[in-house]
């Protein structure tokens, strides 16, 4: 029979091993449990002392005994701007905290494995500590708090730790449900561990560990009950990428199936895709609301027939449609959160958007230049291309932008405003295209035609026609590894890897470093489109 009492490090009753509520089992009056004892004292503090002078870094020292816990076991992940960023793990189990370094920090995909590499024990009161540590100090820089809450485990934590396999279920803020620690065989100075996340309710396809302290994501979560706008300072859009679609709210918007899978790799449920819209919708729906739409549907997933929709009956209210006087049709478009989440929820995968808004479907605000190339054609020739079409424009006088597409192209935009008529803006895509083709016709043409395209960047100007549409920035594409269309700015393209580099796993790690959106200034450029000759 198992000694009960080695349960209670990791916070479990004997008759409720999974309900971290009630109060632990405890030891009679004078009587020490065997792991606590063994678990405890100098000795796996030791280390911990030895590398830290603790009249110069503000770290606890663990000299004073923390207060025993009277409840379930706790545990703290600690974000830690050292020489290389990384995030700490830290499991109390008996009176320390077994810690280890994860490069990648936590997943909540359970397809992710991270890496842990296992470091000395650190004191209770280490799981209170935010703060600077001197350069010149081990471990030098800052440490925030990440998550804490408690942990528990229906088996010996100190037994299955040195068997090389820990299962423990989290009950953070963050980080819930099932885990594993696994020991590797891989060689190093230090032990080399597996996090884990195991397949239950908790787990989130594509999730990556942030750079957001937990106290700016409590503030999130909250700072969620008051609508998104495009005017939103970039910390607090930043800040909005996690927080959950489906929480309830003014926002909130019901989804039936929420469960069903609409797209396989990775695996993304309708509602992580709704969560996933609504954490980064400070950045997507300012190129998206109030302008007609084209979406990509697949009613069953990706794995069932998909097709492009402009046009749907009994649309649901938050999703709105517009008269076209000229073409005697309804365009759909939304002018707000629920409105996109109404989208997730008739799995609408993509978004694609005219060049003018609905307030004026006569009058173009912006251009899109597709570069897409033809097979043979390698990635820095794309990136070419983009920066000497920027060139071209501005010599024009011409300002533009730059994004991946989520495919293997690129995406140049030119922003117009005052907005100018439809044949005026297409007759000036068509030109800029051709003028480029004429002049370098073994590098671009300007041809939807597949004849001739192998080794060639076709500039596609196609899409500036009245009634055409280019996708959105930050939407979805239904492809594999569910790659986002994402704005850049020139300065960074040159390093970019491929058009795809951004995808649904990695797009909020990016939207959190950001200092500045990549297109903040974009509806705040004044300028109109020059007569240019096709010859």
């Amino acid at each position: 029979m198992s000694d009960p009492l080695t349960k209670i490090a990791v916070g479990v009753t004997p008759t409720t091993p999974y309900d971290v509520r009630s109060k632990p089992w405890r030891a009679p009056l004078g009587e020490r449990p065997r792991e606590r004892r063994a678990m405890s004292g100098p000795t796996r503090l030791a280390q911990y002392r030895s590398k830290r002078d603790f009249a110069a870094t503000p770290e606890p020292s663990g000299l004073r005994s923390s207060p025993r816990a009277r409840s379930a076991a706790s545990f703290v992940v600690q974000l830690h701007h050292a020489r290389s960023r990384h995030f700490d793990f830290r499991l109390q189990v008996g009176d320390s905290l077994r810690s280890w370094a994860i490069p990648k920090g936590p997943s909540l995909d359970p397809r992710n494995k991270r890496l842990a590499v296992e470091v000395e024990d650190h004191p209770l009161a280490y799981g209170r500590f935010e703060g600077e540590i001197p350069q010149g100090e081990y471990g030098a820089g800052k440490v925030e708090i990440w998550d804490r809450g408690t942990w528990s485990s229906s088996e010996s934590a100190a037994q299955a730790l040195a068997s090389g396999h820990l299962r423990f279920t989290l009950h953070g803020q963050r980080l819930r449900g099932a885990w594993s620690l696994v020991r590797t065989r891989l060689s190093g100075k230090k032990r080399q561990w597996l996090l884990i996340k195991v397949h239950d309710q908790a787990e989130r396809a594509g999730d990556e560990a942030d750079d957001l302290p937990l106290s700016q994501w409590r503030r999130a979560q909250r700072a969620r009950k008051d609508p998104p706008t495009a005017s939103a300072s970039p910390a607090r859009r930043a800040a909005l990428r996690r927080a959950p679609a489906t929480d309830p709210g003014p926002e909130s918007v019901r989804l039936t199936h929420p469960d069903r899978v609409l797209l396989r790799q990775p695996r993304i449920t309708k509602r992580q895709l709704a969560d996933f819209y609504s954490a980064i919708a400070d950045f997507i729906l300012p190129g998206l609301i109030n302008r007609p739409l084209m979406l990509l549907r697949c009613p069953q997933g990706s794995d069932g027939p998909c097709f492009f929709q402009k046009h749907i009956k009994h649309a649901a209210a938050a999703i709105h449609e517009v008269s076209d006087a000229r073409s005697k049709q309804r365009w759909i478009y939304i002018e707000d959160l629920p409105g996109l989440l109404e989208l997730v929820q008739i799995n609408a995968l993509e978004y694609h958007v005219w060049g003018s808004t609905v307030r004026n479907l006569e009058r173009v605000d912006q251009l899109v230049f597709d570069l897409d190339p033809g097979a043979a054609v390698p990635w820095k020739q794309v990136i070419g291309a983009a920066l000497e079409l920027r060139e071209f424009l501005h010599t024009l006088k011409i300002r533009s932008f730059v994004r991946t597409s989520g495919g293997k192209g690129l995406h140049v935009l030119v922003p117009v405003d005052p907005p100018a008529s439809w044949p005026v803006g297409g007759a000036f895509a068509r030109a800029v295209a051709g003028r480029l083709a004429r002049e370098q016709p073994q590098r671009y043409l300007a041809a939807a035609a597949k004849a001739g395209r192998t080794g060639r960047i076709f500039i596609d100007y196609l899409r500036n026609a009245r009634g055409s549409t280019a996708v959105c920035s930050y939407s979805l594409r239904n492809r594999p590894h569910a790659p986002v269309a994402t704005p850049l700015t020139w300065e960074e393209l040159p390093g970019l890897r491929a058009g795809d580099q951004f995808r649904f796993g990695n797009i909020r790690r990016r939207l959190a470093r950001l200092q500045a959106d990549p297109w903040a200034d974009v509806r705040s450029v004044r300028q109109s489109l020059p007569a240019l000759r096709e010859t």
